[in-house]
């Protein structure tokens, strides 16, 4: 990742933005999906609608002007959960989604982060491993991929 990077929040509930995060959302999520070999996912049910009228926020990092990445939050009082994390295949292995996930931490302050993703999904439970994230649960989805839910807890020392 170079200096022309900047990762900013955006506004979806303009028609536009939300059509960018859910062009991210496609791509993204069609490569997980063909990681995990599975035909149907969730994800990509999601239209730009649901983006829109979401409450959460979201974060793009933009390179170049183009959005590399995308992070949705639900920014709950007791813990951040993170709603998904997306990056777009041509910024796959530049260091997009762990710029994400730092830009996440830092909003975190003394609040708990959690995450789900699919146990298969090999580069993203490495990530959240990474930065220290523990799993907490295992349960079969829609359609029999298996999720695992990781968290981040806050210590009194990171404070």
């Amino acid at each position: 990742m170079d200096g022309s990077c900047t990762i900013e929040r955006v506004n979806h509930r303009e028609t536009a933005t939300a059509f960018r995060i859910w062009t991210v959302f496609q791509k993204s999520y069609k490569a997980e999906a063909e990681l995990l070999g599975v035909d149907s996912f969730p994800p990509l049910e999601r239209s730009v609608e649901s983006i829109r009228d979401s409450d959460n926020a979201f974060w793009c990092l933009l390179a170049g002007g183009q959005p590399g990445g995308v992070v949705e939050v639900d920014d709950q009082v007791t813990c951040l959960d993170i709603c998904s994390l997306a990056v777009s295949p041509e910024f796959f292995r530049q260091g997009v989604a762990t710029a994400l996930m730092s830009h996440v931490l830092s909003l975190a302050t003394n609040r708990d982060v959690v995450v789900q993703t699919a146990r298969l999904n090999v580069p993203a439970i490495s990530l959240y491993r990474g930065f220290n994230f523990t799993e907490t649960e295992t349960r079969e989805g829609r359609d029999g991929i298996v999720l695992v839910s990781l968290i981040k807890k806050r210590t009194l020392a990171q404070l």
